[in-house]
């Protein structure tokens, strides 16, 4: 009797653990707030909205303004009541137009922005490099004269992320492995690279190849397709990403299971209908990532 007892709690305890083995978390999906329309950047509406067309979450942007706050405390308060009211997460904060490279006052800023996500409980921190402040020269090398002055700057600021629990996310122009060379000289466990499908392609990368290199260093991922409904660049070697499908079997492949954020590039809201083109790539993104 006690040997059948004891095999019986045996056999219950591994069947436990093999389920626990083939259970697949849900798909974590939100959408850039820029990507909804004009108005709905840092506003209250964006989660409104994305909770009518069915998302899980907002990713919170502002653009970087010499003299002004990343955002205000009653901002943060403001957007903290409304995810709390939603149910909907702010998964990421976004960083953008800031000059990192010869700005003196650009470590203090993403502190501030470490602060408010902290507030806000989002891990990311989206640290943009484009236009301007972009890293590479017309050829999509890295500028050499920018590396070290980078790698001082983030140096500036990592040991407070690593303090409050954030990662900085670069989303650039770079290479996987100019992109890893930058987090090798960092040396901080929470400099990790945002990952976008169109841009790496855009800026003249092979996508599936840099996944693969960037395995344990893609904090968070953009979704975006340059004919807007995810997929619609499937197999077309013009087109960005050049195979949708491919980069998100990488993904999985190299053990990313963080949140995939919609966005958009160049969207005609007067033309199209960003709801339907969200719920689009919902129901694409979830066949896919299963």
């Amino acid at each position: 009797m006690k040997f059948r007892l004891l095999l019986s709690i045996i056999v219950s305890a591994f069947a436990c653990v093999l389920c626990a083995c083939n259970e697949k978390k849900d798909v974590k999906l939100a959408v850039f707030d820029a990507s909804l329309g004009e108005g709905y950047r840092t506003s209250v509406a964006a989660f409104d909205k994305a909770k009518e067309i069915g998302l899980d979450g907002v990713q919170v942007s502002r653009n970087y303004e010499a003299g002004k706050p990343y955002l205000t405390k009653e901002q943060i308060e403001t957007l903290k009541r409304k995810s709390e009211e939603t149910g909907l997460k702010i998964p990421s904060i976004v960083v953008g137009g800031l000059p990192v490279v010869g700005n003196p006052g650009a470590p203090e800023y993403i502190k501030a922005a470490i602060d408010a996500a902290k507030a806000l409980g989002a891990k990311n921190v989206l640290v943009s490099f484009f236009g301007r402040d972009k890293l590479s020269d017309d050829n999509c090398k890295l500028v050499e004269a920018k590396f070290a002055p980078l790698v001082a700057q983030l140096k500036l600021v990592m040991p407070y992320a690593e303090k409050n629990g954030v990662q900085i996310c670069m989303e650039n122009t770079l290479s996987s492995d100019e992109n890893n060379r930058v987090i090798d000289a960092v040396g901080s466990p929470n400099l990790k690279v945002y990952f976008d499908s169109f841009n790496i392609v855009y800026y003249g990368h092979e996508e599936v190849s840099s996944i693969e290199k960037l395995k344990g260093r893609i904090g968070e991922v953009h979704l975006k397709d340059k004919g807007h409904k995810l997929g619609s660049s499937l197999g077309s070697s013009k087109e960005m990403p050049k195979d949708f499908s491919a980069c998100m079997a990488a993904l999985k492949r190299i053990g990313y299971d963080g949140w995939y954020c919609f966005e958009t590039h160049r969207f005609n809201y007067k033309k199209d209908d960003i709801a339907d083109t969200l719920k689009y790539n919902i129901k694409l993104t979830k066949e896919l990532a299963k």
